[in-house]
Protein backbone atom coordinates (compact mmCIF):
# COMPACT_ATOMS: atom_id res chain seq x y z
CA UNK A 1 0.00 0.00 0.00
CA UNK A 2 1.42 3.30 -0.93
CA UNK A 3 1.45 6.00 2.29
CA UNK A 4 3.95 6.48 4.49
CA UNK A 5 3.95 3.20 5.96
CA UNK A 6 6.61 1.55 7.02
CA UNK A 7 8.00 -1.00 4.37
CA UNK A 8 5.39 0.72 2.06
CA UNK A 9 7.54 2.09 -1.25
CA UNK A 10 7.51 5.55 -2.62
CA UNK A 11 8.60 7.05 -5.25
CA UNK A 12 10.91 10.20 -6.63
CA UNK A 13 9.33 13.34 -8.54
CA UNK A 14 13.61 14.41 -8.62
CA UNK A 15 16.54 13.40 -9.37
CA UNK A 16 17.53 14.07 -5.92
CA UNK A 17 15.16 11.18 -4.09
CA UNK A 18 15.56 8.74 -7.18
CA UNK A 19 18.05 6.65 -5.55
CA UNK A 20 19.21 3.83 -7.87
CA UNK A 21 18.75 1.55 -4.90
CA UNK A 22 15.32 2.74 -3.65
CA UNK A 23 13.15 -0.03 -2.34
CA UNK A 24 10.83 -1.24 -4.97
CA UNK A 25 7.96 -3.62 -4.83
CA UNK A 26 5.23 -5.40 -6.87
CA UNK A 27 2.34 -3.86 -5.63
CA UNK A 28 -0.69 -6.82 -4.98
CA UNK A 29 -3.86 -6.85 -7.16
CA UNK A 30 -6.17 -9.58 -5.78
CA UNK A 31 -8.09 -8.12 -2.95
CA UNK A 32 -8.15 -10.06 0.78
CA UNK A 33 -11.37 -7.75 1.00
CA UNK A 34 -14.27 -9.83 3.24
CA UNK A 35 -17.36 -8.05 1.28
CA UNK A 36 -15.70 -8.53 -2.07
CA UNK A 37 -14.67 -11.96 -1.60
CA UNK A 38 -18.19 -13.19 -0.36
CA UNK A 39 -20.77 -10.27 -0.88
CA UNK A 40 -22.46 -7.08 1.05
CA UNK A 41 -24.44 -7.45 3.96
CA UNK A 42 -28.00 -7.65 2.79
CA UNK A 43 -30.45 -8.22 -0.42
CA UNK A 44 -31.61 -5.79 -3.14
CA UNK A 45 -31.04 -2.11 -2.17
CA UNK A 46 -29.17 -0.78 0.64
CA UNK A 47 -27.26 2.08 2.04
CA UNK A 48 -23.45 2.06 1.72
CA UNK A 49 -20.28 2.63 2.79
CA UNK A 50 -18.22 3.47 -0.47
CA UNK A 51 -14.60 3.56 -0.22
CA UNK A 52 -12.07 4.52 -3.43
CA UNK A 53 -8.84 2.69 -2.99
CA UNK A 54 -6.87 -0.23 -4.54
CA UNK A 55 -6.58 -3.55 -3.48
CA UNK A 56 -3.49 -3.50 -1.27
CA UNK A 57 -5.26 -1.42 1.21
CA UNK A 58 -5.13 -3.86 4.50
CA UNK A 59 -6.56 -1.34 6.64
CA UNK A 60 -9.93 -1.29 4.21
CA UNK A 61 -9.98 -4.83 4.34
CA UNK A 62 -9.69 -4.65 8.39
CA UNK A 63 -12.74 -2.01 7.94
CA UNK A 64 -14.69 -4.50 6.00
CA UNK A 65 -15.11 -6.84 8.23
CA UNK A 66 -16.11 -4.45 11.06
CA UNK A 67 -18.79 -3.14 8.91
CA UNK A 68 -20.12 -6.55 7.92
CA UNK A 69 -20.34 -7.56 11.41
CA UNK A 70 -22.34 -3.89 11.92
CA UNK A 71 -24.49 -5.02 9.05
CA UNK A 72 -23.15 -2.27 7.06
CA UNK A 73 -22.34 -2.77 3.27
CA UNK A 74 -18.83 -1.43 1.83
CA UNK A 75 -18.76 -1.16 -1.40
CA UNK A 76 -15.19 -1.02 -2.89
CA UNK A 77 -14.04 0.51 -6.25
CA UNK A 78 -10.15 -0.42 -6.49
CA UNK A 79 -8.70 1.48 -8.93
CA UNK A 80 -6.31 -1.74 -9.79
CA UNK A 81 -9.14 -4.19 -10.14
CA UNK A 82 -11.71 -4.76 -12.79
CA UNK A 83 -14.47 -2.64 -11.82
CA UNK A 84 -17.88 -3.28 -13.17
CA UNK A 85 -19.52 -0.73 -11.31
CA UNK A 86 -21.93 1.93 -12.78
CA UNK A 87 -23.43 5.45 -11.66
CA UNK A 88 -26.88 5.61 -11.99
CA UNK A 89 -28.31 8.93 -11.79
CA UNK A 90 -32.53 8.88 -11.60
CA UNK A 91 -33.02 12.57 -11.33
CA UNK A 92 -33.08 12.81 -7.65
CA UNK A 93 -30.17 10.61 -6.76
CA UNK A 94 -27.40 8.39 -7.25
CA UNK A 95 -26.90 4.70 -7.11
CA UNK A 96 -24.05 2.45 -7.51
CA UNK A 97 -25.03 -0.56 -9.27
CA UNK A 98 -22.86 -3.55 -8.90
CA UNK A 99 -23.80 -6.97 -10.33
CA UNK A 100 -27.39 -7.37 -9.34
CA UNK A 101 -27.59 -4.92 -7.00
CA UNK A 102 -27.82 -1.12 -5.94
CA UNK A 103 -26.15 0.78 -3.16
CA UNK A 104 -27.04 4.55 -2.11
CA UNK A 105 -24.20 6.09 -0.69
CA UNK A 106 -24.36 7.12 2.49
CA UNK A 107 -20.34 7.82 3.54
CA UNK A 108 -17.72 7.71 0.35
CA UNK A 109 -13.84 7.69 1.39
CA UNK A 110 -11.41 8.48 -1.50
CA UNK A 111 -7.73 6.73 -0.29
CA UNK A 112 -5.31 5.40 -2.11
CA UNK A 113 -7.24 5.50 -5.53
CA UNK A 114 -4.66 7.11 -7.96
CA UNK A 115 -4.40 7.03 -11.12
CA UNK A 116 -1.34 5.71 -11.97
CA UNK A 117 -2.45 2.34 -10.23
CA UNK A 118 -4.60 1.30 -12.74
CA UNK A 119 -3.17 -0.97 -15.62
CA UNK A 120 -3.43 0.17 -19.14
CA UNK A 121 -1.45 -2.62 -20.61
CA UNK A 122 -2.12 -3.08 -24.41
CA UNK A 123 -3.38 0.51 -24.35
CA UNK A 124 -1.19 3.44 -26.53
CA UNK A 125 -0.30 6.34 -24.58
CA UNK A 126 -2.99 8.33 -25.69
CA UNK A 127 -5.42 5.83 -24.87
CA UNK A 128 -3.49 4.43 -21.15
CA UNK A 129 -3.71 8.66 -20.56
CA UNK A 130 -7.47 9.02 -21.16
CA UNK A 131 -8.36 6.19 -18.88
CA UNK A 132 -6.44 7.24 -16.07
CA UNK A 133 -8.37 11.08 -16.05
CA UNK A 134 -11.31 9.60 -16.96
CA UNK A 135 -11.37 6.40 -14.11
CA UNK A 136 -10.07 10.01 -11.70
CA UNK A 137 -12.89 11.82 -12.62
CA UNK A 138 -15.17 9.09 -11.50
CA UNK A 139 -13.99 8.83 -8.28
CA UNK A 140 -14.40 12.42 -7.72
CA UNK A 141 -17.84 12.88 -9.00
CA UNK A 142 -19.10 10.98 -5.51
CA UNK A 143 -17.04 13.15 -3.57
CA UNK A 144 -19.98 15.75 -3.09
CA UNK A 145 -23.19 13.83 -2.99
CA UNK A 146 -25.74 15.98 -1.46
CA UNK A 147 -26.88 12.98 0.82
CA UNK A 148 -23.59 11.00 1.59
CA UNK A 149 -21.01 11.93 4.44
CA UNK A 150 -17.84 12.29 3.04
CA UNK A 151 -14.79 11.35 4.90
CA UNK A 152 -12.32 14.23 4.61
CA UNK A 153 -13.62 16.57 1.81
CA UNK A 154 -10.59 18.90 2.97
CA UNK A 155 -8.15 15.83 1.63
CA UNK A 156 -9.31 16.73 -1.95
CA UNK A 157 -7.38 13.82 -3.57
CA UNK A 158 -6.41 10.48 -2.52
CA UNK A 159 -3.28 11.66 -0.50
CA UNK A 160 -3.48 14.82 1.77
CA UNK A 161 -4.23 18.35 1.50
CA UNK A 162 -1.13 20.34 0.22
CA UNK A 163 1.65 19.79 2.25
CA UNK A 164 2.63 24.05 2.53
CA UNK A 165 -1.02 24.31 3.80
CA UNK A 166 -0.28 22.02 6.37
CA UNK A 167 1.94 24.10 7.42
CA UNK A 168 -0.17 26.93 8.05
CA UNK A 169 -2.91 25.30 9.59
CA UNK A 170 -0.81 24.20 11.95
CA UNK A 171 1.21 27.10 12.66
CA UNK A 172 -2.38 28.99 12.55
CA UNK A 173 -3.43 26.37 15.75
CA UNK A 174 -0.06 27.40 17.54
CA UNK A 175 2.22 24.27 16.54
CA UNK A 176 5.93 24.85 15.81
CA UNK A 177 6.73 23.75 12.00
CA UNK A 178 9.94 23.78 10.54
CA UNK A 179 11.01 26.68 8.23
CA UNK A 180 10.59 25.62 4.54
CA UNK A 181 10.83 26.32 0.60
CA UNK A 182 9.82 24.20 -1.77
CA UNK A 183 12.19 24.88 -4.92
CA UNK A 184 13.61 23.20 -7.96
CA UNK A 185 16.89 25.03 -7.16
CA UNK A 186 19.08 24.02 -4.52
CA UNK A 187 21.05 27.36 -4.26
CA UNK A 188 17.87 29.25 -3.53
CA UNK A 189 16.56 26.93 -0.72
CA UNK A 190 20.23 27.10 0.69
CA UNK A 191 19.86 30.88 0.62
CA UNK A 192 16.29 30.57 2.45
CA UNK A 193 17.18 28.52 4.96
CA UNK A 194 19.98 30.09 6.87
CA UNK A 195 22.15 28.33 9.50
CA UNK A 196 24.97 25.88 9.08
CA UNK A 197 22.88 22.43 10.37
CA UNK A 198 21.50 19.73 7.94
CA UNK A 199 18.40 19.64 5.73
CA UNK A 200 15.40 17.58 5.11
CA UNK A 201 14.76 16.90 1.60
CA UNK A 202 11.25 15.22 0.90
CA UNK A 203 8.65 14.82 -2.20
CA UNK A 204 5.77 17.80 -2.59
CA UNK A 205 3.25 15.80 -3.80
CA UNK A 206 3.18 11.97 -3.80
CA UNK A 207 5.59 9.09 -1.99
CA UNK A 208 6.08 7.39 -4.61
CA UNK A 209 6.53 6.77 -8.59
CA UNK A 210 4.49 4.00 -9.92
CA UNK A 211 5.39 3.19 -13.21
CA UNK A 212 4.14 0.60 -14.30
CA UNK A 213 1.18 0.15 -12.89
CA UNK A 214 1.61 -2.09 -9.93
CA UNK A 215 5.47 -1.27 -9.73
CA UNK A 216 6.27 1.13 -7.01
CA UNK A 217 9.61 2.49 -5.82
CA UNK A 218 10.54 5.14 -3.37
CA UNK A 219 10.68 8.89 -3.04
CA UNK A 220 12.02 8.75 0.74
CA UNK A 221 13.34 11.71 2.62
CA UNK A 222 16.44 12.35 2.85
CA UNK A 223 18.99 14.03 5.40
CA UNK A 224 21.43 15.73 3.69
CA UNK A 225 24.34 18.18 4.91
CA UNK A 226 24.46 21.38 3.09
CA UNK A 227 27.72 20.80 1.07
CA UNK A 228 26.08 17.71 0.00
CA UNK A 229 22.93 19.67 -1.18
CA UNK A 230 25.01 22.83 -2.53
CA UNK A 231 26.30 19.79 -4.79
CA UNK A 232 23.18 18.94 -6.33
CA UNK A 233 21.88 20.34 -9.73
CA UNK A 234 18.82 21.95 -10.71
CA UNK A 235 15.96 19.39 -9.81
CA UNK A 236 13.64 17.77 -12.47
CA UNK A 237 10.59 18.59 -9.81
CA UNK A 238 10.24 20.49 -6.82
CA UNK A 239 11.28 19.52 -3.81
CA UNK A 240 10.20 20.20 -0.34
CA UNK A 241 13.34 21.57 1.59
CA UNK A 242 13.24 22.05 5.52
CA UNK A 243 15.68 22.76 8.25
CA UNK A 244 16.24 18.99 9.76
CA UNK A 245 14.88 19.60 13.34
CA UNK A 246 16.94 17.35 15.72
CA UNK A 247 14.56 15.24 18.19
CA UNK A 248 14.27 12.43 20.65
CA UNK A 249 11.66 10.54 19.11
CA UNK A 250 8.51 10.88 16.75
CA UNK A 251 4.72 10.64 17.72
CA UNK A 252 2.34 9.01 14.85
CA UNK A 253 -0.96 10.69 15.85
CA UNK A 254 -4.28 9.31 14.66
CA UNK A 255 -6.91 11.42 14.51
CA UNK A 256 -10.35 10.07 13.94
CA UNK A 257 -13.66 12.67 14.78
CA UNK A 258 -11.81 14.52 17.47
CA UNK A 259 -9.94 11.74 18.84
CA UNK A 260 -6.27 10.81 18.90
CA UNK A 261 -4.46 7.93 19.22
CA UNK A 262 -0.06 8.06 19.20
CA UNK A 263 2.14 5.72 19.19
CA UNK A 264 6.30 6.79 19.90
CA UNK A 265 8.62 6.06 16.80
CA UNK A 266 11.92 6.04 17.15
CA UNK A 267 14.06 5.10 13.67
CA UNK A 268 17.87 5.49 13.11
CA UNK A 269 17.08 7.58 9.53
CA UNK A 270 14.92 9.82 8.25
CA UNK A 271 13.61 6.77 4.97
CA UNK A 272 13.87 3.78 8.01
CA UNK A 273 10.60 3.22 7.20
CA UNK A 274 10.92 2.22 3.39
CA UNK A 275 14.85 1.22 3.91
CA UNK A 276 14.83 -1.01 7.08
CA UNK A 277 11.45 -1.26 8.97
CA UNK A 278 12.43 -3.77 11.47
CA UNK A 279 14.44 -1.26 12.38
CA UNK A 280 11.98 1.18 13.67
CA UNK A 281 10.69 0.91 17.50
CA UNK A 282 6.58 1.48 18.27
CA UNK A 283 4.81 1.41 21.27
CA UNK A 284 1.55 3.36 22.12
CA UNK A 285 1.54 6.55 24.49
CA UNK A 286 -0.55 9.14 25.77
CA UNK A 287 -0.86 12.39 23.95
CA UNK A 288 -1.37 15.47 26.65
CA UNK A 289 -4.04 17.39 26.34
CA UNK A 290 -3.67 20.29 24.93
CA UNK A 291 -1.46 19.32 21.95
CA UNK A 292 -4.64 16.77 22.02
CA UNK A 293 -6.70 20.06 21.20
CA UNK A 294 -4.44 21.28 18.77
CA UNK A 295 -4.53 18.30 16.32
CA UNK A 296 -7.91 18.71 16.89
CA UNK A 297 -8.43 22.08 15.86
CA UNK A 298 -5.67 21.65 13.02
CA UNK A 299 -7.99 18.81 11.55
CA UNK A 300 -10.89 20.79 11.77
CA UNK A 301 -9.08 23.84 9.89
CA UNK A 302 -7.85 21.22 7.31
CA UNK A 303 -11.24 19.41 6.48
CA UNK A 304 -10.10 16.02 8.12
CA UNK A 305 -12.65 13.57 10.00
CA UNK A 306 -9.26 10.67 9.67
CA UNK A 307 -5.76 11.35 9.12
CA UNK A 308 -2.17 10.53 10.91
CA UNK A 309 -0.41 12.98 11.84
CA UNK A 310 3.61 13.27 12.07
CA UNK A 311 5.32 14.92 15.19
CA UNK A 312 8.80 15.25 16.27
CA UNK A 313 9.31 15.49 20.25
CA UNK A 314 11.99 17.92 20.99
CA UNK A 315 13.23 19.59 24.27
CA UNK A 316 11.24 22.54 23.36
CA UNK A 317 8.40 20.60 22.46
CA UNK A 318 6.32 19.26 19.56
CA UNK A 319 7.37 19.97 16.09
CA UNK A 320 4.50 19.21 12.79
CA UNK A 321 5.74 17.56 10.05
CA UNK A 322 2.66 16.24 7.67
CA UNK A 323 -0.65 15.29 7.91
CA UNK A 324 -1.33 11.92 5.58
CA UNK A 325 -5.50 11.93 4.67
CA UNK A 326 -4.94 7.92 4.11
CA UNK A 327 -2.48 7.38 6.45
CA UNK A 328 -2.43 3.76 7.36
CA UNK A 329 -2.84 1.92 10.63
CA UNK A 330 -2.55 -1.42 10.73
CA UNK A 331 0.90 -1.80 10.62
CA UNK A 332 1.20 0.26 13.71
CA UNK A 333 -1.36 -1.61 15.69
CA UNK A 334 0.37 -4.70 14.61
CA UNK A 335 3.99 -3.77 16.06
CA UNK A 336 1.59 -2.62 19.07
CA UNK A 337 -0.94 -5.51 19.39
CA UNK A 338 -3.55 -2.76 19.59
CA UNK A 339 -7.05 -2.31 17.98
CA UNK A 340 -7.97 1.29 19.45
CA UNK A 341 -7.52 2.89 15.68
CA UNK A 342 -9.53 0.28 14.12
CA UNK A 343 -12.12 0.18 16.59
CA UNK A 344 -12.39 4.42 16.25
CA UNK A 345 -12.46 4.79 12.99
CA UNK A 346 -15.20 1.37 11.97
CA UNK A 347 -17.27 2.86 14.90
CA UNK A 348 -17.44 6.35 12.69
CA UNK A 349 -18.47 5.09 9.51
CA UNK A 350 -20.88 2.86 10.81
CA UNK A 351 -21.98 6.30 12.53
CA UNK A 352 -22.03 8.30 9.58
CA UNK A 353 -23.41 5.59 7.35
CA UNK A 354 -26.69 5.85 9.89
CA UNK A 355 -27.27 9.51 9.65
CA UNK A 356 -29.34 10.41 7.00
CA UNK A 357 -29.00 13.44 5.42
Amino acid sequence: MLDATPGAVEVPGSALLLDADAPEVLIPTRSRDLQVCFGCPGTGRARAVVICTRADDPDTDELSVRLAAAGVALVRIDIDRPCDADLHWDGRELLIELGERRFEPAVVWLRHFAAAALPTAGLEACAAQHAREQWAAWCVNLAPLPHAAVVNAGARTFDAPNRVAQLAFAEARGLSTPQSVVTCDPAAALAALAGDGDLLVKAIGPHYVELPAGRARSLLPRRVSRAEFARAGRQSAPLLVQHYVAHEHELRVFCVAGRTFAFRVVKPAPDAYGRDPDAVSVAACELDGATAAQLAGFMADAGLEIGAIDLLSTPDGYVFLEVNASGSWAWFEQRTGSTLVSDAISGELVSLHGVRR
